[in-house]
């Protein structure tokens, strides 16, 4: 869509985190590059779709044919930005209830602190056990992150790219408190960078949705903070891990 906005109305956008940008001026404006430079597909697959919004839906129809099929998933337990779920085709929905990312100790920690139940194959492992680390201040917070990055990396002998740290904030406004790279241990705590030898990644859980690690690390997580308060929000993020989950709590 980026680019297709730019060849056809020969402009060149930049990024910007305006929700005004994404929500209207951006859908504008490739509902206008496709009436001048049409593109049209067969099949449209939309994921992630409890995050669309009516202005979305104008141009995904426009890419469309009146025979074209079009498969939509979404989850309501994932809808965080509080979307309307309606969406342009009328079918019932298939419903696909099997959870077959996490493992059986991940979902019942998300039903412990959401009250909503996952429900995991028969055959999935139980894995390992979820690790909340209460801390009571900034020291205590980096220390557990060091204290778990040792554990996971020179001890079990994980990668950083089997690793994600996710927040509720930017980096710069967490415990931590930092603009840049975080200096934890032997690693660099990057924001909105892969993972490197010795740089591990940071994002928010709204950034990361639709994502996924082996191991998620989460921080400061508190039921007091107005983007943790929401059992959608905990289980959006709990859900990015696939195998092992830590929570480090903090009462900011």
């Amino acid at each position: 869509a980026w680019n297709h906005v730019e060849e056809a109305l020969g402009k060149e956008l930049q990024y910007t985190n305006d929700d005004l940008f994404w929500h209207e001026v951006l859908p504008k404006m490739l509902s206008e590059a496709l009436q001048k430079s049409p593109l049209q597909f067969d099949a449209v697959i939309v994921d992630e779709a409890q995050d669309f919004r009516a202005s979305y839906w104008h141009s995904t129809r426009q890419i469309m044919t009146d025979d074209s099929d079009c498969y939509i998933f979404y989850d309501p337990n994932q809808n965080i930005w509080k979307t309307k779920l309606e969406f342009p085709f009328k079918d019932d929905p298939y419903l696909l209830r099997g959870n077959c990312r996490n493992t059986l100790n991940i979902c019942k920690a998300v039903e412990k602190w959401t009250g909503i139940e996952l429900e995991c194959l028969d055959d999935a492992p139980i894995g390992h056990e979820v690790e909340e680390i209460q801390c009571t201040n900034p020291t205590a917070i980096h220390e557990a992150l060091e204290c778990v990055l040792e554990e996971l990396i020179d001890q079990r002998g994980l990668k950083p790219t089997d690793l994600v740290v996710l927040g509720a904030h930017s980096l710069q406004n967490t415990s931590l408190r930092k603009k840049g790279p975080i200096q934890i241990g032997n690693f660099e705590l990057r924001e909105g960078k892969e993972a490197t030898e010795q740089q591990i990644p940071y994002y928010t859980y709204m950034q990361f949705k639709g994502c996924e690690k082996p191991v998620a690390i989460l921080l400061d997580v508190n039921k007091n903070d107005e983007r943790w308060r929401e059992p959608m929000a905990l289980l959006t993020a709990m859900t990015r891990a696939k195998s092992m989950l830590y929570v480090l709590l903090y009462p900011i």
